[in-house]
């Protein structure tokens, strides 16, 4: 029966019958659910009571109260109302939206997220919770939960959807902070534990040199001729030489991986930090008949630490020399090319594979596995080497081939006397 198009006597008879029939207990409730919607539905109409609206607008008075920002949306994915959390976090209106889908108002990260697709309709079932990443305001990526759950009326029909936004971005950088800390730490103990097992194997070869030539030279040493002596203490002088060098660059990578290495940039030669190294592997270069030619413009300049940048290039002429035959040849040149100066050291030695380049830079490989050849060395070097060109702004660059020799060549900022006072130690 339609109660709207009952005329007033025709309502009164029809409200005396449902009154016997309530007294006769006759009244039958609807069994079916249609039946039921249907009743409540003609029993709202002939009230006037809208029961669509009362139901969003008792949502809307509930999310207010909500500490995040949310927002419900009706059956055709468009938005009945939000709470002042939201507008605040989007920087919009709440007015403004009524009537608009996700699409017309909200990055596309999140818009995909919601319950409303692009045609405009629900998509949902129940309660749907997504994880994602967008863009919301000066270009700064926030990571966001959206959870959203479907509200019914009293026939339980679908009316829309509430929607709850989680800011989580604090939350999974603290996770990733502690994730990339848990990486390191592990890394620096199987680092640890690698490198020292290297260490006190390459400590031990020259110690014992060193104590074994020079307990011959005491007990016998009016058995020996002058020759004999002068071999026992050149042994000596290169296996202290190796142990300086090997504490030394131990002493540079503890510091470094513990951070205390302090850099200071400066104007500096590149031909003058050449000079200043070269007097000291005089001796070696002539041991083994090594030529050295040196093709440095004296004018280049570059902007970089002194102390990191000398260690880098010792150890670049130093390995040139260990690697390279006797009467061999040793190139140090630069180039410049985009703003940077690449320092370069090419010797013609045994070269290197490709395999070997790949590991170079690690530390549980010592050199004694890289190139064939047996040579002292744990590879530190090359790694504080690595570490140090980062650390100016640069990077150490490796190219070789088996028999045809190696080069390593360090990149650096130049420095320009035409930038203006403010600015002279930076890229433009």
């Amino acid at each position: 029966m339609d109660l709207i198009n009952l005329t007033k006597e025709e309502l009164v008879k029809e409200i005396e019958r449902l009154n016997k029939l309530l007294e006769e207990k006759k009244l039958v409730v609807p069994s079916e659910k249609k039946e039921e919607d249907d009743f409540l539905e003609q029993l709202g109409n002939f009230s006037g009571f809208d029961f669509t609206q009362i139901h969003n607008e008792l949502m809307i008075s509930s999310i207010k109260n909500i500490p995040n920002p949310s927002y419900i949306l009706n059956t055709e994915g468009r938005f009945v109302g939000c709470n002042i959390h939201f507008e605040n976090y989007f920087h919009l209106s709440c007015v403004d939206l009524i009537g608009k889908t996700p699409y017309d108002v909200l990055p596309i990260e999140i818009a995909d997220a919601t319950s409303s697709t692009k045609d405009g309709k629900l998509d949902i079932d129940g309660i749907a919770t997504h994880e994602i990443v967008s863009t919301i305001q000066k270009n700064e990526a926030k990571t966001i939960i959206i959870t959203e759950s479907v509200y019914n009326d009293l026939g339980n029909n679908l009316l829309g959807v509430v929607g709850v936004l989680n800011d989580i971005t604090e939350k999974r950088k603290a996770e990733k902070a502690l994730i990339d800390s848990e990486r390191k730490l592990r890394e620096v103990n199987e680092m640890k534990d690698k490198f020292f097992s290297i260490i006190s194997h390459d400590l031990k070869n020259p110690f014992a040199s060193l104590l074994g030539f020079s307990e011959m030279l005491l007990e016998d040493y009016e058995s020996f001729d002058e020759e004999e002596r002068k071999n026992f203490l050149n042994e000596i002088y290169k296996s202290a030489k190796f142990s300086f060098r090997l504490l030394n660059n131990l002493l540079l990578w503890s510091k470094s991986t513990m951070g205390k290495i302090v850099t200071e940039r400066e104007v500096l030669s590149v031909k003058g930090l050449f000079d200043e190294l070269l007097p000291s592997f005089e001796k070696d270069l002539k041991t083994k008949s090594i030529s050295l030619e040196i093709e440095v413009d004296p004018s280049i300049q570059v902007i970089a630490d002194r102390a990191t940048v000398l260690v880098i290039l010792e150890n670049l002429i130093s390995n040139a020399i260990k690697f390279t035959s006797d009467e061999g040849k040793i190139n140090l040149f630069c180039e410049k090319k985009d703003r940077n100066i690449f320092i370069s050291v090419e010797d013609n030695g045994i070269g290197l594979t490709q395999d070997d380049i790949e590991k170079l830079f690690r530390i549980d490989v010592p050199t004694t596995k890289i190139g064939g050849k047996k040579e002292k060395g744990t590879g530190l070097g090359l790694i504080i080497s690595s570490m140090f060109a980062k650390e100016n702004e640069g990077e150490l660059i490796v190219s070789s081939e088996p028999n045809k020799g190696s080069k390593f060549t360090l990149s650096l900022k130049e420095y320009r006397e035409n930038r203006t006072r403010e600015h002279k130690y930076l890229e433009e």
